[in-house]
């Protein structure tokens, strides 16, 4: 009786226990080069017969392993190359961090270029006013600085007589006398006194004194009097 011979390849089963026994009788290294990927059927090996990890990166050929291969979600940022995964959208704006300290102050700057000069205002609330400027004889008002005063004379150096517009009393007004330094002579201290009646001026003037600090009359000192 004629015997047929098999002609189908080894199983995956056999395949092992045969590399098994010849790596132990041999070593691994034997093993590897009597059995090649020529030796086993396609599909053959499934992931039950390969040790955990024992497949390495230098194990599969060059874009071996597609997406379809890969279980979705499993892959970490880590395993992409710097710059292979696109950026994600921009997130939302973060609050506002907390207000810094107040800077150091800057130096002044330059000062400004000087403003055109200002309209003139508009006239006090004062009665009357006048500035004198002594000089005997030549004693006059400062005809800018004076208001509702028409006459002054110096009957003697220190001693005014001032005469005021109709309607101003000098007996029954307040009145407010001071020296100016416009317009006058020497550096000493003055005192300026006003008689509203019976000093040495005609009635219905009022009389101003102009004195040092020793009790001296003086005709060189300018002044000005008020009433309010």
């Amino acid at each position: 009786m004629r015997r047929r011979l098999l002609t189908r390849g080894p199983s995956p089963a056999m395949l092992v226990a045969i590399v098994a026994l010849v790596s132990s009788m041999t070593g691994g290294a034997v093993a590897a080069k009597l059995i090649t990927g020529d030796d086993i059927a396609k599909n053959a090996v499934k992931s039950k017969h390969i040790k955990n990890k024992g497949v390495k990166g230098k194990d599969l050929k060059r874009n071996a392993v597609k997406s379809g291969h890969v279980r979705d979600g499993s892959l970490l940022s880590t395993d992409f190359k710097a710059d292979e995964l696109p950026a994600g959208e921009t997130g939302p704006q973060g609050p506002d961090g907390p207000k810094g300290a107040d800077g150091a102050d800057g130096a002044d700057g330059a000062d400004g270029a000087e403003g055109a000069e200002g309209a003139d205002g508009a006239d006090g609330t004062a009665r009357a006013y006048a500035l004198v400027i002594p000089g005997g004889v030549a004693t006059a008002f400062d005809a800018a600085r004076t208001k509702n005063f028409t006459a002054v004379n110096e009957p003697a150096a220190g001693r005014y007589c001032l005469t005021p517009a109709a309607g101003i009393d000098p007996g029954t007004v307040a009145t407010v006398a001071s020296p100016e330094r416009g317009g006058s002579s020497g550096d000493n201290t003055r005192f300026v006194w006003v008689w509203s009646s019976g000093g040495g001026c005609a009635a219905g003037q009022f009389e101003v004194r102009v004195y040092d600090e020793t009790g001296t009359l003086r005709g060189d000192t300018a002044f000005t009097l008020i009433v309010p």
